[in-house]
């Protein structure tokens, strides 16, 4: 999966198998926009796909980098987006050669 997808700003990122897949079946991940994960999903993928994770992946930011999600812990802190420690990495370069 790539970290940096200007097209991608503002997407959600969703852990999917097809809705009538086996168990373990190896998910895929596909991007889907929209103004919140629940929604996104909802309106995009729920049709097809189930989700493989019970939490969204990621999103991309405004500027097309890949934010990890990591899910919340009961009492210690909220879930939260983090950046991918190489989407600012991926992002120079691909500017670089643009």
């Amino acid at each position: 999966m790539k970290l940096f997808i200007p097209e991608a700003a503002n997407h959600f990122v969703f852990a999917v198998v097809p809705i009538n897949a086996k168990e373990g079946t190896a998910p895929e991940y596909k991007i889907a926009p929209g103004p919140d994960s629940e929604t996104s999903f909802q309106r995009n993928l729920a049709n097809k796909y189930r989700m493989a994770a019970p939490t969204v992946a990621g999103r991309y930011d405004e500027f097309g980098r890949y934010m990890v999600y990591n899910a919340p812990v009961d009492g210690i802190r909220p879930g939260k987006y983090v950046l991918h420690p190489h989407s600012n990495q991926e992002r120079k370069r691909e500017e670089a050669f643009a």
